[in-house]
């Protein structure tokens, strides 16, 4: 059986639900949704829609982690890398990949499966 990192998938989870915050962001810029981020977006207009964002982000973390694509965000390998001040241009670019990746996957996810309230108006440009 293969072994999951269990700190590298909370990160990856970390960085896709950081990415859904920032899709919030750009809606609630743009005039397509009121309030807070967990009260009003997240649960109150259409909390089964965040529910799926979520499982989307939960499942995506779970394969990153499965697959290895999410060992290059261990917490152990960063703090040793940090410590030891050099990283090379290999796994430096295998880290932004995954950082940035994980972060695109909360953002992609969160735009197709949760697209805020109703109640507003579709902001057309």
């Amino acid at each position: 059986m293969t072994q999951i990192n269990i700190a590298s998938l909370v990160v990856v989870f970390f960085l896709q639900c950081l990415g859904a915050f920032k899709h919030w962001q750009v809606m609630k810029k743009d005039g397509r949704v009121n309030g807070t981020f967990f009260a009003d977006y997240l649960f109150a207009d259409y909390p089964g829609h965040s529910a799926w964002t979520i499982f989307l982000l939960a499942a995506n973390a779970w394969l990153a982690a499965l697959s290895g694509a999410a060992d290059y965000l261990n917490t152990e390998l960063l703090l040793s890398l940090i410590e030891n001040g050099n990283i090379d241009i290999k796994l430096g670019a295998s880290i932004t990949g995954a950082v940035s990746g994980s972060f695109l996957a909360g953002y992609g996810f969160d735009s197709i499966a949760n697209k805020g309230s109703n109640d507003l108006p579709e902001v057309s440009k």
